[in-house]
């Protein structure tokens, strides 16, 4: 994949991420996610795999 391993361990030994990868685990789990794939849409939790059109007709309820 061309991964540059000593900079990625670099900054990830650094911890100059951590805060925001803390911050977002915790809105997760808030909001019930508990697995991957999930995805919030509109404030709306989608947990695991769906199908596209799932994602298609939440879209299309969002539109103005």
């Amino acid at each position: 994949m061309g991964l540059d391993t000593a900079a990625f361990n670099e900054c990830l030994d650094s911890g100059k991420y951590t805060s925001i990868v803390q911050q977002e685990t915790n809105t997760a789990q808030q909001i019930g996610v508990q697995s991957t794939p999930s995805f919030v849409v509109n404030g709306q939790p989608i947990i695991g795999a769906q199908p596209y059109d799932q994602f298609v007709q939440l879209f299309n309820s969002l539109e103005p």
